[in-house]
């Protein structure tokens, strides 16, 4: 990937699989990097917080992605 010093991204699903993959390709390439997910197991109730990512994920996957240099954002998303 080019060099992308300066540009910011924003990676939605990117707390894990390709979401994290491509956020993960982003930072290594100098990219600032806004990361969300929203995590549900099928038939959950979208208003139940239990299935936002908790603190522990979001601060693993900020770390994952800081450790580049780059500045990162990580938060979950509901819509």
């Amino acid at each position: 990937m080019n060099n992308l010093s300066g540009r910011s991204a924003i990676v939605t699903g990117g707390f894990s699989g390709m979401g994290f993959a491509i956020a993960t390709a982003l930072a290594e390439a100098g990219a600032n990097v806004a990361v969300g997910s929203y995590i549900a197991p099928a038939g959950a109730d979208s208003s139940d917080a239990a299935y936002y990512p908790g603190a522990d994920e979001i601060e693993r996957v900020r770390a994952a992605l800081a450790v580049h240099g780059t500045r990162v954002h990580a938060a979950h998303l509901d819509v």
